[in-house]
């Protein structure tokens, strides 16, 4: 089926795409949201920026699961950087990475630009259930 020359209108008028990200860009935010991509995940970033340097026994004491599954976790989120790990003796320490909070937050400002109030239409007004601009219809 033809597009309509129509269709991508809406484009000029309301979507403002910025530039594309780069493939390095689009690749580090990938990997920053594939490692928050479990619900566990996020209660774990969410619990040592509450209580930094919090051991594996603590994390897991506020988890329903094994030790095992809380390590592969915490393995998970180390390896994409937004933890570091001390070593004490027998135990091993968990906290933010320091850059997790600004890798955070520039993840978001590449993927959602900020608009102002005048700029966004109301969900009623132009958008379908999916926030998409509704096509015209005949």
């Amino acid at each position: 089926m033809a597009a309509d020359s129509d269709d991508c209108a809406h484009a000029q008028v309301c979507c403002k795409a910025p530039a594309p990200l780069s493939r390095s860009e689009c690749a580090d935010v990938a990997a920053l949201f594939k490692a928050l991509a479990h619900p566990v995940r996020v209660s774990i970033v969410a619990a040592l920026a509450r209580c930094p340097g919090a051991c594996c026994g603590e994390i897991v004491s506020g988890l329903p699961l094994a030790q095992s599954t809380v390590s592969q976790h915490l393995a998970v989120l180390k390896e994409a950087g937004l933890l570091t790990a001390s070593d004490e003796g027998r135990s091993c320490r968990y906290q933010l990475s320091p850059l997790t909070a600004s890798r955070l937050t520039q993840a978001g400002a590449l993927l959602l630009p900020m608009a102002s109030e005048a700029d966004v239409p109301s969900p009623s007004d132009q958008t379908g259930s999916t926030g998409f601009p509704r096509k015209a219809t005949a």
